[in-house]
Order: C-alpha cells, then structure tokens, then sequence
C-alpha cells in the first residue's frame, strides 16, 4: 500500500525549495484545495470534457508528486492512462470519484499528524 503522505518525499521537496516553511505552507495549501479539486475532476468527468478531465487529473497528479502523496500520484496516474486507453465510464468516473476522496481524507490525517510532529 502507498503512503498518504510520504515524508521522504517532502524532505525531498522542502530541500529542493531550500524553505522548510515553504514546503510545510505547500502541504497546508495543498491539503485545502484537494475537495476542490477532485469536485473538479467530477465534475469534468459528469460533463463529459475529457480535456478538463485531463487537465485537473495532471494538476492533481503534479502537486501530489511534490507532496509526496504518493497513494494520490498514482490514482491519478492510473486514471490518466485509463482515460487515454480506454475512455471514460459512468462506473469508472464514480469510482474514481470515491477513490480519490477517500486518499484525500487519509492524506489530510497524514498531513494533519505530519504538522503537529513538524511545529
């Protein structure tokens, strides 16, 4: 099983930015946005607009991989190249849907356990 959050991961990341609090603002930016985003994945796939679905999968995609949200990275990841193989299904928009939601909650208690150990 991949982790919610990987700490390597953002050690990596907040190195690279050379700003630990930098790196700790990206995960609380992160961890605020991720409802939203993955309502904007929804709704893409609702709607049928596979160049939005693709869009707010690789925006996902992206800043889960600076995150270190490694479970998040690779849903998305396989959700891409589900989209551009196979199409889209009712069936599999949902549980992309519910997936994903469900990394979101598991990498906010994560983050949230991450940030108290971090401060």
């Amino acid at each position: 099983m991949l982790p919610a959050l990987d700490e390597a991961v953002f050690a990596t990341f907040a190195q690279d930015l050379r700003s630990y609090p930098e790196a700790l603002q990206f995960l609380a930016d992160f961890d605020a946005m991720l409802t939203r985003r993955i309502s904007r994945i929804g709704d893409a796939l609702e709607c049928g607009e596979g160049e939005e679905t693709t869009t707010a999968l690789l925006s996902l995609h992206a800043s889960a991989a600076m995150a270190g949200a490694c479970a998040l990275q690779h849903s998305t990841a396989k959700a891409l190249t589900t989209i551009r193989c196979s199409g889209v299904s009712r069936g599999f928009a949902d549980e992309l849907v519910l997936q994903l939601t469900d990394q979101a909650q598991h990498f906010t208690r994560s983050y949230r356990a991450f940030r108290r150990g971090a401060l």
